[in-house]
């Protein structure tokens, strides 16, 4: 599943395309991939006006002049296109074999057509992805549903924040913890290994062990992996792509994910191992990391 930097990669190439343009019509050819009334969303998004393209944790905001938030979740396998009227494509998400070609394809479950004959495509091959409307001025109750935590890089994500809300955790490993979205959204898989490796501190260690300096330095090294990820275009491990159809080159960058049996860039002494912990792989050296 893309993690923030590439979801905000995604926002930040489709956005200069999307804002200004006016949706003229929805095609739901999968009506499942809409969580809410099909009639009332397509009502409220005909005719309206794109007035900004944002990122919230994983999921993607395109707001509507009309109040209306239209809420996009690329999941597993989602993918966006953004065709122009000469043909020109803009996509984003999960790289699907052929899944830009002869649109709309089998892969295609919903349909924007903008004004002056542009077109959003959502494709999804596993269709866990989802598109639902949220009032704009009422979002945060939407992700207060979601139990979606606060952003890496908000002012409050301090370590006073992370540690009262860590409190409810102390049996839970620090992995675990981190990647619970209701803690920090964004955080996913390969960024909690990388911000672990820079703190130091093994992905297995329990929270009631974490010294109060160890929480700081991973709230520091969170955003600082994160904003590291954001400048290379997030990673590509398989198939992700940008906005602009682009592998992220965050992947030659990467400290210890991906990077079982290979020598720990930092010490030179141990090579970076492969748990699992839960249903997740994790990656750490066992002699930088304590």
């Amino acid at each position: 599943m893309p993690e923030l930097p590439e979801v905000e990669t995604v926002v930040r190439d489709l956005r200069p395309y999307l804002k200004g343009k006016v949706i003229s019509r929805v095609d739901v050819r999968l009506p499942k991939m809409v969580k809410m009334s099909l009639r009332r969303f397509q009502r409220l998004v005909r005719g309206k006006k794109i007035v900004a393209v944002e990122r919230r944790g994983k999921m993607i905001l395109i707001k509507l002049a009309n109040g209306q938030t239209l809420v996009i979740h690329l999941k597993m396998t989602g993918q966006l296109i953004y065709v122009s009227k000469n043909g020109y494509k803009q996509k984003g998400g999960h790289d699907i074999a052929n899944g830009d070609k002869n649109l709309p394809n089998k892969y295609t479950h919903v349909i924007f057509k903008l004004r002056g004959s542009n077109y959003l495509y959502f494709n999804d091959l596993r269709q866990f992805g989802y598109l639902l409307l949220w009032p704009t001025d009422n979002l945060e109750k939407f992700f207060q549903e979601k139990k979606l935590g606060i952003e890496p890089f908000a002012k409050s994500f301090t370590f006073e924040y992370l540690s009262q809300a860590l409190r409810s955790k102390k049996k839970s490993t620090i992995k675990a913890a981190l990647l619970d979205q209701s803690i920090v959204a964004g955080l996913g898989n390969i960024y909690t290994d990388e911000a672990l490796f820079q703190s130091k501190i093994k992905p297995m260690r329990r929270v009631k062990t974490l010294k109060n300096s160890e929480l700081q330095l991973i709230v520091k090294n969170s955003r600082r992996v994160l904003k590291k990820a954001i400048s290379q275009r997030g990673t590509t491990i398989r198939n992700y792509r940008g906005g602009l159809g682009q592998p992220g080159g965050m992947l030659k960058h990467l400290m210890v994910y991906g990077r079982s049996g290979k020598l720990c860039l930092r010490c030179r002494k141990a090579k970076i191992k492969k748990i699992r912990l839960g249903s997740r792989s994790s990656h750490f050296c066992p002699n930088c990391q304590k």
